[in-house]
């Protein structure tokens, strides 16, 4: 069976998907729920209220969307397979009885995302406000050296102040199998990478395929997913040390190893991650080998 084209566009199979599926890594992902569906099983993927209390497996979109942005990255079915499906997932309902995300609980998610000292934040959805409490919720993350990826959004002529206005977020745009920005995908100079968002195959609630999820909110787990390979393998291969070495040098090492094709760079995920394991390398190994070589010269 042929892999979905954004599997075959990041080179998961042929790469980082040899060593690593993610085990090890912690992911808050904060939207409209998830819905019990075989392939987000509960192990690996927990249903948390906005403030880190278990619930129900629930969706609060009319659309599913919660459930398809976990898909991307968390599904065990090996049909519809997610980038890091041995992660370990926190899904926060964000999302008030009105189907959109509420303020109020947006901020819980991201203190309590903090206090579970996760790895990475996935937040995709856009707010037209970004209050003094908010700012400093995100502030608390970047403390505790969290990295903090968010959808860009999908409505060219809207402002949001988050993530426009909010500084130290890895805003994420959506491109197509061609490398072209999505016509609706949002981009600015606060803008930090591009990734595929077009037609990413995952679920709906109900359990069906959707091979149609397109936009931001697809963009974002998507890189997400990539971001938790490279971070488990530098946990390997680093430990503690190398995983947040990469999470501290995050943004940069995204666009440092990025494609330059448009007005935002497009994600590498080959580079990016042979730049992060890289990186995590523990640097007293290469000092010790260069002492080996030297007495064995003598």
């Amino acid at each position: 069976m042929t892999a979905p084209w954004h599997i075959r566009w990041l080179k998961l199979e042929d790469g980082p998907w040899k060593v690593t599926h993610g085990a090890g890594i912690k992911v808050a992902l904060l939207d409209s729920g998830v819905g019990k569906i075989r392939a987000l099983t509960q192990e690996r993927v927990r249903r948390l209220s906005h403030d880190g209390e278990p619930i129900e497996p629930t969706d609060r979109s009319a659309d599913s969307h919660g459930t398809s942005v976990a898909g991307i990255v968390a599904s065990v079915d090996k049909r519809i397979l997610g980038i890091a499906p041995e992660a370990d997932y926190s899904a926060f309902l964000v999302y008030g009885v009105d189907g959109r995300p509420a303020d109020f609980r947006v901020k819980a998610a991201l203190r309590k995302a903090t206090e579970l000292a996760v790895d990475v934040v996935c937040c995709t959805f856009t707010l037209p406000q970004a209050d003094d409490e908010l700012r400093s919720a995100i502030t608390g993350l970047a403390a505790a050296g969290i990295p903090v990826i968010v959808s860009a959004g999908n409505s060219a002529q809207q402002r949001d102040e988050f993530p426009e206005t909010v500084p130290g977020l890895i805003t994420v745009a959506a491109h197509n199998p061609d490398g072209r920005l999505l016509p609706n995908s949002r981009y600015g100079d606060w803008t930090t990478i591009a990734a595929p968002g077009m037609r990413i195959t995952t679920w709906k609630s109900s359990g069906q395929e959707d091979p149609l999820f397109s936009g931001t909110s697809a963009a974002a787990p998507l890189l997400t997913g990539v971001v938790t390979l490279a971070l488990a393998q530098a946990l390997a291969v680093g430990g503690e040390a190398g995983r947040d070495a990469v999470k501290l040098a995050l943004a940069d090492l995204l666009v440092e190893t990025s494609e330059r094709r448009g007005p935002v760079p497009l994600l590498a995920a080959g580079a990016f991650y042979d730049a992060a394991v890289a990186m995590a390398q523990p640097k007293t190994k290469s000092r010790s080998r260069s002492k080996s070589k030297s007495k064995s010269r003598n």
